[in-house]
């Protein structure tokens, strides 16, 4: 629940395509191809997410995360023009063979392509063009006041003096951005959000029963609530909504003195003023993340960090470090989107419970670096797993398969707890268990590890399961999946026979069989492991 677009474009025309460049000025984007789209108005600035509502009609989409990925840019810019989107800014890294590419594909597609210039980032792009459409519309310099870009704490401090109570500001998630410091006493609730980084449960719930939830994240409308929990002083809430989406909550409350009557008034224009502030610190927060996930990635590849980064990453210093790897349960492959949405669920549930992690994907698998502090053990982390899984299941409609690795003291660790974690995601397929650690799973690892040693040499050729292949192959038989089964459940042929849909009886006439044709002996335990471990993946 969040948007980056910041213009209503049905609302005016809009800088247009050809002007954008001589409005932003040298040093900010170079136009590569209007796209047949010369004249066309450009009402908003996104940042670019395939599954993201504010990806839509006359926004210009900067694609951030296509880095120099031809593939990744290529998806992006048509996905982005399905959406209505009237252009797209690519990075200048993906050169100038891709970047004619792209402006061909610009043309068919029908959209603007522009390449983003060299020493300017993204954020700075965002801010400048943000400022041009403002101005535009007949803005002035000054977008929001005294109070400068992103700076929420002075806009909370501003918001307190102009509505006349402690105020706090909140993203659409609940999350505690600023809040003043207007020393009125009062009450309890705002001391709990404060103190603890959202909105407590208990005004969560009593949001939820009033029906006021839905209003402050669909409408404009201003909630009068009188009736909150641990007895609390009268609060205003406004939602905060860019382009019908919200982005943020507005809170005032009553401190010494009651509100003024004009303060519902006041806070539709408090809302507008605070929209522009929290699209910024999205778009830093947004640029934040990527940027931790390209660190966590390299630490989790090549253990190496330095000092300096290590701190981006968010979780140093730490007593010690674990590992959490996520995957999808079922086996699918997810798409971008799904990947995105399964990191964003990690964060935040993390986020709320406290814990400083870093996430990222790669590939199919999300990895979680978590830090161990105040006296947070793996028992707490396997928790953790759970509640992610839980949290997946319920949010997301999938089921997670989640592994935990054991615990180390230097980040450098990082590549041999994510080995550690893929081995128990491959425990994890073969078992069907949701959350499993490193520590439970070393039997089921090893005997993998021995079982492939096997399988890799030369001696596995066993003639005796190749008698029992053959026939098989050429009797359309099933005796080698039905041995493996048996060696599995340690010779007991109840538990077998479940596993096989057979009657006990039939599994021992099979096995009699398999004897037959083979000639394996089940009373010899060498011949019984060394079968087992061949026909493990069987």
């Amino acid at each position: 629940m969040d948007a980056r677009a910041t213009h209503d474009s049905s609302s005016r025309a809009g800088v247009t395509v050809d002007e954008l460049t001589a409005a932003l000025g040298s040093g900010y984007v170079d136009l590569i191809d209007h796209g047949t789209r010369a004249g066309a108005p450009i009402a908003g600035v996104c940042v670019y997410e395939p599954d993201a509502a504010w990806v839509g009609e006359h926004q210009l989409a900067l694609l951030t995360d296509a880095g120099e990925e031809m593939h990744a840019a290529s998806v992006a810019l048509r996905h982005a023009a399905s959406r209505g989107c009237v252009g797209v800014v690519v990075d200048r890294r993906v050169g100038p063979l891709a970047l004619a590419a792209l402006a061909r594909l610009a043309r068919d597609e029908r959209v603007a392509l522009y390449e983003r210039c060299s020493g300017v980032s993204w954020l700075a792009l965002a801010d400048a063009i943000r400022d041009v459409l403002h101005k535009h519309d007949g803005g002035g310099e000054d977008m929001v006041g005294s109070v400068a870009p992103g700076d929420l704490t002075g806009l909370a401090e501003a918001l307190a003096d102009f509505l006349g109570g402690p105020v706090i500001i909140e993203d659409a998630n609940f999350q505690v951005l600023a809040f003043s410091t207007l020393t009125d006493a009062v009450d309890h609730g705002r001391d709990a959000a404060i103190l603890g980084g959202r909105i407590p449960d208990e005004w969560l719930r009593h949001l939820e029963e009033k029906g006021a939830l839905e209003t402050l994240l669909t409408t404009d409308h201003v909630v009068n609530v009188d009736d909150g929990p641990y007895q609390a002083q009268r609060r205003l809430l406004r939602g905060i909504r860019v382009d019908d989406h919200p982005v943020g909550v507005l809170w005032v409350a009553e401190g010494s003195k009651p509100l003024r009557d004009d303060v519902a008034e006041k806070m539709h224009v408090a809302a507008g003023i605070c929209a522009p502030h929290l699209l910024r610190y999205q778009d830093e927060m947004l640029g934040q993340r990527a940027a931790q996930r390209k660190i966590l990635r390299t630490l989790i590849e090549t253990g190496e960090l330095s000092r300096s980064v290590a701190e981006d990453l968010g979780v140093v210093p730490a007593d010690a470090y674990c590992m959490l790897a996520l995957r999808r349960a079922d086996g699918a492959a997810s798409s971008h989107a799904e990947r995105n949405r399964l990191v964003e669920s990690v964060d935040l549930y993390c986020q709320a419970y406290r814990w400083r992690v870093a996430t990222t994907a790669v590939g199919q698998t999300i990895y979680c670096l978590v830090a161990l502090t105040d006296g947070r053990e793996l028992g707490n982390v396997q928790e953790l797993g759970e509640g992610l899984a839980d949290n997946a299941r319920r949010t997301l409609r999938f089921d997670t398969l989640v592994a935990v690795s054991e615990q180390r003291q230097r980040l450098t660790s990082a590549p041999e707890l994510r080995d550690q974690a893929d081995n128990v995601l491959e425990v994890l397929a073969r078992t069907g268990q949701p959350v499993l650690r490193f520590d439970d799973a070393v039997p089921q690892i090893l005997l993998n590890r021995l079982g492939a040693a096997v399988r890799t040499d030369e001696h596995a050729r066993y003639h005796k399961l190749e008698a029992l292949r053959e026939h098989d192959r050429t009797h359309g038989t099933n005796y080698v999946h039905t041995l493996a089964v048996f060696l599995r459940a340690f010779g007991n042929t109840r538990a077998a026979a479940v596993e096989l849909d057979l009657h006990p009886t039939t599994l021992r006439y099979r096995l009699g069989r398999i004897t037959e044709l083979s000639g394996i002996d089940f009373t010899n335990s060498d011949e019984r492991l060394f079968c087992e471990l061949v026909l493990r993946d069987g």
